[in-house]
């Protein structure tokens, strides 16, 4: 059921209904009655029989009939058909009971109509007891009148009452007194399609229920065309009306009702308490102020439903009382959609009246409508799990006006795939008027579902006011929604979400049409009162429109004030249009972030505002920024300031375009500047104010009118606190900062950075060419560019005068240098000691190279214990069996490869610690020789190195040669050795040069080659060998020429920067020493610690920027340390393993590399 409204199913009840009182009528034709002469009757014997405790008489057409005992012992009721005029009265003793009246349901009281009789039951009184049923009807196509006058119950009817049928029935008076129980279903109903009922007054003081729990109490039903009118109903104070299965009154078919009162209680326990159907017109319904209306079970307490083309009308809904259960209004489950309307004249809950339940007013299925003139809430209304009231579909509302409490969640309820969770909640329909003066509240807790005080969902309101207070999770939401005048005195609150959100739909189904038919629009937006929130203040979604937004209140947000936002994901618009933002006298926004947020930040789609005006007294505040314009974001009418901004970076921060001046008067401040500036600014800034304006631009500042880039008109000052002059692409010329205005002796400059994109190195010779107007005396030494350093200004205030230089250490060349010194080093340090591992790992099988492996960096994988024959651990025998030698084994070949895998920190920039990896690959083969031990090897490794300015990419290809020997040994058994090695390298680099997002590449390719040699000696003392080493090496390397090309914007200067081709000689000394241990057959260590000592750390380079070539020396790090460490797990003769860190360390960076290696032996 639409809008989540559940109702009890009745099977078709009109149907059930309409057989039940076919039947019931039609058991009266056939109940059996005798009828006597003279006026004397069977059913209520003469005075004379004494035997009857009753009496009765005729007069002409008229009957009369008292009973003061139980009448016919019990077996039979009476029959007042064939009287005119009746009139019966049932003493405080008398009893009727109709034959089996339990099981067979035989008539107690029966009057029946046929063809054109007229007949009237002048005055039924009972104060006793009846048992069995009561019928009154017109049956067998009657076509004349019945007419019951008075029908007053004081006494106990155990039945059904039914009154109705064909013909016209006419009821006076129909009253259930005080101390009277009726228990039984009261059925007064037309039928035939031509009978008409009025009823004058039906009115219960007394008790009215059913035992039969398949039935509900009371109801007035009329069928296909006939009609019933009720003047009044009225239940009074002490009436109950109880029903244990179904409604407690049910109104259904053409049924008119002028006056519905309720002072007493209605309840269902599985039903509804009052429920309207079809064609019913209600003039005034009135539960009053001690009335209680109630259903049980989550059933409504009271319902209208209609269908197909009906029009039911409630002209007047009044609560004075309390109504426990839900109200809905809407069409009918089971008999499909409505295509009719219903009407709802004015529906007030008073201030004394309480709903405990939601209200429910819909059309969820069907073509059908609901107009509603006022809906007025002074009282309590509380809708649990449920929204408080819920207008759904095609509704018209013409006044919706709340001075009381609404309350609500709906968490779980959807509609066209929208939650619907809320307060006050409508989807589809429009309110001419909301006004809000009390307490509406969601309590609605799911934060995905956005529960919100107000929420319009495909709603149109003319006109929203609120005075009052609205909170939730979010205060008020609108989605594709309009809404022409919104006016906020009173508060606003969000618990988590924004305070008011407006937000899209689905997808623009027509991508030319603009604007798009899913977005929300609000055309007047003021707020006087207070806007609160845990997040946003006000949160507009990409694509939707805003024509004015007005504060002259105040709002509060953890977030920030007025922000925009793009959902992503289903919202495909455009563009989202705030027309102006206008903040009057002593009105403010306080934010968390930022005060107005003009951004949001997942797309690039477009938000425009069409100028924002800070009158004097306002002021915008947030802890980010005052005033936040995103990229691609455009502001396109003037911003005034003449009131206070603030922002903890700054007080407006520019990323987008603002096309129009910016004119401040009042003060603009923040912790790093008044304005910073990243965008574009097309009108220049203007500074009318008295206070200081710190301007911090990073983007595009253009002139105003009068070609002031900076215009400073105020008793106040204008300080620049850094300022990015670039370069017009279309002139070629710098964007000189214009300061011009009527106080230019106010305007101070700390620090200007010219870009170096596109710059044409001659506009550096005269500093008017970067800045104007201002004094150089007011100009700080601060002028730079915004490179790496490779050009540098210099500015002299007194003199004016400005010098440039460059440095070629601080550009790509030099950047170039450390890497490939660091990368030729490490590898050099890292191959030596990969190799000597696998070269030596030959005194793992071979006796042969005893006299040899022993050597190599003290790494050898062998237990000395090994090596002294039958097994003795004499270290006096260690020596001499060394030096000896056996040659019992036969390994002499070994083979390695082995990926390895390197972090490393460079200075590519200078005094900037750049990090990069390198990941390579080495294969190696080593030979044992009674000349020695010898190696070849060859590798390939790929390095990314990047820093805030440059950027290199290497892939190196490298091979090189090896040799080992023993020189001699000593007398004392310490062994001297001799190692060499050469290698050679081809690098391929990429070279990246950044200026801010603009980028430059070269490919160039470089060849590295060297020679080192070493000595050494092993010192054994036990399973320790230490090995004390010196060397020395050659390192050279030949660079290609090569320009930096611009691939993103423009990184390069006018004429573009070309690297010569580049010779490096560097030689080097080594010394470095080794502590071997062998502490079980399986597990050795090696420790190696040392450095390299640079002979001519110098380098020359040249280059050329623009049409200047110029030439640098610049010093490489004298000093490199390095360690190595490696811990050796000998497998069996043919295998070993070892794990090994290899670490090189200098003042511009350090590298670290590991790697696990695998030797095999043959």
């Amino acid at each position: 059921m639409g809008g989540g409204v559940k109702e009890y199913s009745f099977n078709s009840k009109k149907i059930v209904l309409s057989l039940a009182t076919i039947s019931f009528l039609a058991s009266y034709a056939n109940a059996s009655t005798t009828t006597g002469t003279s006026g004397t009757t069977d059913a209520c014997p003469t005075t004379s029989s004494q035997a009857r405790s009753g009496s009765s008489s005729t007069n002409g057409s008229t009957y009369n009939c008292t009973i003061n005992s139980l009448y016919n012992s019990g077996n039979q009721g009476i029959t007042l058909s064939s009287y005119q005029t009746s009139n019966v009265t049932i003493g405080s003793s008398g009893t009727i009971q109709a034959q089996n009246y339990t099981s067979n349901g035989h008539n107690a009281i029966e009057l029946k109509g046929q063809n054109g009789d007229t007949r009237t039951l002048e005055n039924f009184i009972n104060h006793g007891t009846i048992k069995g049923k009561i019928g009154i009807a017109g049956v067998n196509g009657f076509s004349g009148t019945i007419t019951v006058r008075t029908f007053d119950n004081e006494g106990t009817i155990k039945g059904y009452i039914g009154i109705g049928g064909s013909g016209t029935i006419t009821v006076g008076t129909f009253e259930n007194k005080s101390g009277g129980t009726i228990d039984g279903d009261i059925y007064m109903a037309t039928r035939d399609g031509s009978g008409t009922m009025s009823i004058e007054k039906f009115s219960n003081e007394g008790t009215i229920t059913t035992s039969n729990n398949n039935d509900g109490v009371i109801y007035f039903e009329n069928s296909q065309n006939g009609n019933i009118h009720i003047k009044t109903f009225h239940n009074k104070n002490t009436g109950t009306i109880e029903s244990k299965d179904r409604q407690g009154v049910y109104f259904q078919g053409n049924v008119t009702i002028n006056t519905f009162h309720n002072e007493g209680f209605i309840t269902s326990e599985k039903g509804q308490g009052v429920r309207f159907e079809g064609n019913v017109n209600v003039k005034t319904f009135h539960n009053k102020q001690n009335g209680t209306i109630e259903s049980k079970n989550g059933k409504n307490s009271i319902t209208l439903k209609a269908h197909n083309n009906t029009t039911p009308t409630l002209e007047n809904f009044i609560n004075h009382g309390t109504i426990k259960g839900k109200i809905g209004i809407e069409n009918h489950k089971n008999n499909g959609g409505l295509n009719g309307t219903i009407t709802v004249g004015t529906f007030e809950n008073k201030s004394n009246g309480t709903i405990d339940g939601d209200i429910y007013m819909g059309i969820w299925k069907g073509s059908g409508t609901i107009s509603i003139e006022n809906f007025n809430n002074e009282g309590t209304i509380k809708g649990g799990n449920y929204q408080g009231v819920y207008f759904q579909g095609n509704i018209h509302i013409k006044t919706f006006e709340n001075t009381g409490f609404i309350s609500g969640s709906g968490d779980t309820l959807e509609h066209n795939n929208f939650s619907v969770a809320g307060g006050v909640s409508m989807s589809g329909g429009t309110i001419d008027t909301f006004k809000n003066t009390g307490t509406i509240i969601s309590t609605g807790t799911k934060k995905e579902h956005n529960p919100a005080g107000v929420k319009l969902n495909y709603a149109t309101v003319k006109t929203f006011e609120n005075t009052g207070f609205i909170s939730g999770t979010l205060g008020v939401m609108t989605t594709q929604g309009t809404i022409e005048t919104f006016k906020n005195s009173g508060t606003i609150e969000s618990k988590s979400g924004a305070a008011i959100k407006i937000q899209t739909a689905y997808n623009k189904t027509n991508p030319s049409e603009t604007p798009a038919t899913n977005a929300s629009a609000i055309t007047h937006f003021t707020n006087e009162g207070t806007i609160k929130s845990a997040s946003d203040g006000v949160l507009i979604e990409s694509g939707n429109k805003i024509e004015t937004l007005t504060n002259k209140g105040t709002i509060e947000s953890k977030s920030n004030g007025i922000s925009l936002f793009d959902h992503g994901i289903n919202s495909k618009l455009d563009n989202a249009h705030l027309g102006k933002i206008i903040l009057e006298k002593d009105s403010s926004i306080k934010a968390g972030k930022k005060g107005i947020n003009i951004d949001n930040q997942t797309t690039a789609r477009s938000i425009r505002v069409g100028g924002i005006e800070v009158k004097a007294g306002a002021s915008v505040s947030g802890d980010e920024a005052g005033i936040y314009l995103g990229k691609s974001k455009e502001i396109t009418a003037p911003i005034t300031i003449s009131g206070t901004v603030s922002g903890g970076n700054a007080g407006i921060v520019n990323k987008g375009s603002i096309t129009a001046p910016i004119t401040i008067s009042g003060t603009v401040s923040g912790g790093n500047a008044g304005i910073v500036n990243e965008g574009r600014m097309a009108k220049g800034i203007i500074n009318d104010g008295e206070a200081e304006l710190v301007i911090s631009n990073q983007g595009l500042v253009e002139e105003n009118n009068d070609g002031n880039t900076v215009a400073n008109n105020g008793s106040g000052s204008v300080r620049i606190k850094e300022w990015v002059v670039t370069t017009n692409e279309e002139t070629g010329r710098l964007r000189t900062v214009h300061v011009g205005g009527s106080n230019t002796e106010n305007v101070k400059v700390n620090s200007i950075t010219v870009d170096q994109s596109g710059l044409d190195l001659n506009e550096l010779n005269d500093i008017t060419n970067i800045i104007s107007g201002v004094s150089t005396n007011n100009i700080a030494d601060s002028v730079k560019t915004n490179g790496g350093g490779e050009i540098s200004l210099s500015f002299d205030p007194l003199s004016g005068r400005l010098s440039t230089d460059v440095q070629l250490n601080a550009s790509i060349a030099g950047a170039s240098f450390r890497s490939s010194l660091a990368t030729a080093s490490r590898r050099a340090t890292f191959i030596d000691n990969v190799m000597a591992n696998a070269m030596q790992s030959f005194s793992l099988g071979s006796d042969k190279a005893q006299k040899i492996a022993l050597s190599e960096k003290g790494n050898l994988y062998a237990d000395a214990s090994d090596y002294i024959k039958n097994d003795s651990i004499m270290n006096d025998y260690i020596k001499n069996d060394l030096t000896q030698g056996s040659y019992n084994s036969n390994k002499e070949h070994a083979l390695f490869i082995l990926p390895y895998f390197s972090s490393q920190s460079v200075e590519l920039s200078l005094n900037e610690e750049s990090k990069g990896h390198t990941k390579g690959t080495i294969i190696g083969y080593s030979t044992l020789k009674d000349s020695g031990i010898y190696g070849v090897y060859a590798g390939y490794e790929d390095k990314k190195m990047d820093s805030t300015y440059f950027g290199i990419n290497d892939i190196s290809y490298y091979t090189g040669l090896k040799y080992f020997n023993t020189l001699f040994t000593t007398a004392k058994g310490q062994e001297v050795y001799i190692k060499a090695q050469v290698q050679g390298a081809l690098i391929k680099n990429d070279f990246t040069k950044k200026i801010g997002k603009n980028e430059a590449k070269a490919k160039a390719h470089s060849y590295t080659y060297g020679i080192n040699t070493a000595w050494g000696m092993n010192f054994i003392a036990d399973k320790n060998i230490f090995s004390p080493e010196a060397g020395f090496a050659y390192e050279g390397s030949y660079t290609e020429a090569f320009s930096m090309q611009d691939t993103r914007g423009k990184a390069t200067v006018q004429g573009g920067e070309r690297t010569y081709a580049n010779h490096l000689n560097l030689f080097s000394t080594k010394t470095s020493f080794t502590w071997f241990r062998d502490w079980l057959p399986n597990l050795k260590t090696s420790v190696e610690l040392g450095a390299k000592f640079n002979v001519n750390p110098k380098v020359k380079a040249r280059a050329r920027f623009g049409d200047k070539k110029v030439s640098n020396e610049f010093h490489l790090p004298r000093v490199r340390k390095f360690a190595s460490t490696s811990l050796i797990v000998p497998v069996n003769e043919a295998f070993y393993f070892s794990l090994n860190y290899n670490g090189m360390f200098d003042e511009k960076g350090n590298t670290h590399t590991g790697f696990a290696q695998f030797n095999y032996l043959w």
